[in-house]
């Protein structure tokens, strides 16, 4: 996942990933989404201290930055909020970040009194709720509803327009759209009426098309009841004291059973299936067997209470009962059924045959509904789905009412909807036809139930009322989604969808795949690169030339000295790369080029006919007798020059483009810019014009400012030098900056031969000075000095 680190005005400056080369990495990662609550949580961490040294990137990552990623084709800006948003250490830096604008969290809302009844976007209007945010809204499904509220105290926006959608019987979630720069585009509120687990889905899909079954691909299902709330009878009181007592409703289930009912002269409404199940064994009153629980609200009509009525009795009528799903190690990111991978707010069918369900048969199968998504990439074993059972209907039950039982379990077994197709869901080039049959099958049936009617749409349009249809290419243009709704007894019990696409040349319906390049330059033409280089394992090897003194073996007398320890490089695949040239050579002639002196390699040949050219191959070492390499010549005649430029030793088996070793290399070496775009082909394109190009450093328009270190006295303690000055110099646009010293910090460490931090040495020489004075007590056989500048305040 590439993470986009944005400025304060959301300005991407920066990248965070774990999968392309050169961008800083993170971990400990969690992602959540709540369907309750229309929003999600990423935390992460970063390492800002690498080899003892301050990371540049670090000065990105701060209480002023937000984040923004995709996940499985949704885009996410996330805010670093709550009580410990940030956590930094001298090494790391931790981010607790929620996908909500900082206003809805931190502002608060007012009192509101309010005697008259409105519409949902008139309390949004009149308490501010979104007005100053970028936030817009889209799917109002309640829009034609009102209502009458009011608030006596004060809470966080957020708190209050939850509250609000509640009011309304809604439920809302938010979608983020990010432009092509990871910086937003906008931000959308969708609200959906409550899902009532029967017709009404709200936030998220019915996904007809999913069975999680355990053993298959669920690992553990962990089943929690709750009683909380619980009522089988209920007094509900309007606005200004409406009452309904002279109105009289029933409610049948699909079996034709009345569930709930109130009659004509009583005030109380009453749920007798649920009586049954768990009567008020305590009452004193032995014919007493309710549990009730009375309601006041803001409706104005005895319809709309009946209704709230029934919606309190399906809630909270059954026991509650939330399941904990511990998915396959692919679940949660993979895509499952007939579509993407599964979505806060889905409704599914869950299969788990060693539970014992109220009628005391074994298997549970219920429809569930995702009520939070946890994703972790660096620790996917912590991936998980919870679900919540909207039917409330399992529990124990006494041996004298399973005929109650057996009708619940089956009212509560869903149709499963299915398409059929005679030639597959894509057209190619404008041609061919394909037959849709619908078909819906009760619970884990086998045998086909034919509905009284089917009705079928395309792209939310009715097209036909059959349960079989013929779609011609000619008649969907780039793509198309056909459903059914399948109705027995007047009410819809299954459907399905599916998406017919028409495409040219059969590139549709392909893998995406997203491609990485690099480059110097902001258009990606200088030193363009599908591969990030690796660094050199040798130094001084930009260029150097020798001079034959005939055609027996010649040994050049510069060296390339390994920049490493020998022990790192032996037993692993090794590539060399350079390029050479020939000059002053005369007359016909033949011979070769090698690296040499434990480097190995095979000979270049070369020729009066072959005078330059690149040489590369992949080689082991097992034993390597020497820490500097130099070139064999052999066959040259006497005079001839032989030019090595950009000699390269790197780990594996993959030539990556020039760079100079790791004590040589600075932050201009580098590769300034990254490139990327998605297609459905694997092979990376070589045209940095079909390449979107960012700095990977930031997008602050600064030149980048390289230190390096000069010594008054060489890098090597000999004879009668027992001292030397290092002085550290900052340059910029090929200038020095700081020369006095006053504008940077100046920090010195120091590693010892065996590759650990010299803690003592580093205490006792703290300084902020641009200049340092090493002895040859500071110094055992070898060490590395490091210096790193930062600006003061």
């Amino acid at each position: 996942m590439l993470i986009n680190v944005l400025d304060v005005n959301l300005q991407k400056v920066a990248f965070l990933s774990n999968d392309v080369p050169g961008l800083p990495n993170y971990y400990d990662d969690e992602f959540h989404e709540y369907r309750d609550q229309g929003a999600a949580t990423f935390k992460f961490t970063v390492k800002k201290v690498i080899n003892n040294k301050l990371q540049s990137y670090a000065r990105f990552l701060n209480g002023q930055s937000y984040f923004s990623f995709q996940i499985d084709g949704n885009d996410y800006l996330m805010t670093p909020a709550s009580e410990q948003a940030i956590h930094e250490t001298s090494e790391e830096i931790s981010f607790f970040c929620v996908s909500l604008d900082r206003e809805l969290m931190s502002e608060q809302a007012n009192p509101l009194v309010n005697t008259s009844s409105h519409n949902i976007q008139w309390y949004f209007d009149q308490m501010g709720l979104i007005s100053n945010t970028q936030i817009t809204i889209g799917i109002n499904e309640v829009s034609n509803l009102t209502r009458t509220i009011n608030y006596d105290g004060q809470e966080t926006k957020l708190a209050r327009l939850i509250s609000v959608i509640g009011n309304f019987d809604a439920e809302f979630e938010f979608i983020t759209k990010l432009n092509n720069d990871g910086s937003l585009d906008s931000v959308t509120l969708n609200i959906y009426k409550e899902n009532d687990g029967l017709d009404i889905q709200g936030v998220g899909k019915k996904r007809d098309d999913v069975r999680l079954i355990f053993g298959e691909n669920i690992q553990a299902v962990e089943r929690d009841v709750s009683t909380e709330g619980f009522l089988n009878a209920t007094t509900v009181t309007g606005a200004d004291n409406l009452s309904w007592k002279s109105a009289s409703f029933s409610y049948t289930n699909d079996d034709g059973v009345e569930e709930f009912y109130k009659r004509a002269g009583d005030n109380t409404a009453y749920a007798p299936l649920s009586a049954k199940i768990y009567p008020a064994q305590l009452s004193k009153d032995k014919d007493d067997i309710w549990t009730r629980i009375d309601f006041t609200t803001e409706y104005k009509n005895v319809n709309d209470m009946w209704a709230y009525a029934v919606r309190q009795f399906k809630q909270y009528a059954y026991h509650q009962v939330t399941y904990t799903v511990t998915p396959s190690s692919k679940l949660v990111n993979a895509e499952i059924g007939d579509g993407p991978p599964l979505a806060k707010g889905d409704t599914v069918i869950i299969q788990d045959n060693n539970y014992i369900g109220i009628d005391g048969n074994v298997g549970l199968l219920l429809s569930a509904r995702v009520s939070e998504k946890i994703v972790s990439e660096t620790h996917p074993e912590n991936n998980k789905l919870i679900f919540s059972n909207f039917k409330k209907q399992q529990s124990e039950a006494s041996a004298d009412i399973q005929a109650i039982v057996n009708q619940l379990v089956d009212a509560a077994t869903p149709y499963i909807g299915s398409i059929s197709t005679t030639n597959g869901t894509q057209f190619k080039n404008g041609t061919g036809s394909t037959t849709l049959s619908a078909h819906i099958y009760k619970g884990s049936a086998t045998t086909e139930t034919i509905a009284d009617s089917y009705e079928w749409s395309k792209d939310g349009t009715v097209v036909a009322n059959a349960q079989t249809i013929t779609v011609d290419a000619s008649g969907v243009v780039d793509k198309a989604v056909y459903s059914f709704k399948a109705t027995v007894g007047g009410k819809v019990v299954g459907s399905q969808s599916v998406t017919i696409t028409n495409v040219d040349d059969g590139i549709a319906g392909k893998t995406s795949y997203t491609h990485v390049a690099y480059a110097n330059s902001a258009d990606g033409t200088d030193g363009f690169t599908t591969v990030y280089p690796n660094l050199n394992l040798l130094k001084n090897t930009k260029s150097q030339s020798y001079t034959s003194t005939g055609t027996a073996e010649n040994i050049s007398s510069n060296t390339y000295p390994l920049d490493g320890v020998i022990a790192d490089i032996l037993n692993k695949p090794l590539t060399i790369t350079y390029n050479y040239a020939i000059t002053n050579s005369s007359g016909t002639w033949s011979g070769t080029i090698r690296p040499t002196y434990g480097l190995g390699g095979t000979n270049q040949s070369v020729s009066n006919a072959n005078l330059s050219g690149t040489h590369k191959e992949t080689i082991t070492l097992a034993g390597v007798g020497f820490n500097s390499y130099r070139i064999v010549t052999s066959g040259l005649p006497a005079g001839t020059t032989v030019t090595i430029t950009n000699l390269k030793v790197e780990f594996g088996s993959i030539a990556t483009p020039y760079m100079p070793s790791v004590t040589e290399v600075k932050t201009s070496d580098y590769p300034s810019y990254i490139g990327t775009y998605s297609d459905d082909k694997i092979s990376d394109s070589t045209k940095s014009t079909d390449y979107t190009w960012s700095l990977i450093r930031g997008n602050d328009g600064v030149s980048p400012i390289n230190l390096i270190i000069e010594s008054s006295n060489g890098y090597q303690f000999k004879n009668n030098i027992i001292n030397t000055t290092f002085t550290a110099i900052l340059y910029q646009n090929n200038k020095e900056i700081d020369s006095d010293g006053t504008k940077f910090a100046y920090i010195w460490s120091k590693t010892n031969s065996d590759g650990t931090v010299d803690t003592a040495w580093n205490l006792a020489h703290q300084t902020s000075r641009k200049s340092i004075t090493i002895t040859n007590s500071d110094v055992w056989q070898r060490a590395t000095f490091d210096c790193t500048a930062e600006p003061l305040n």
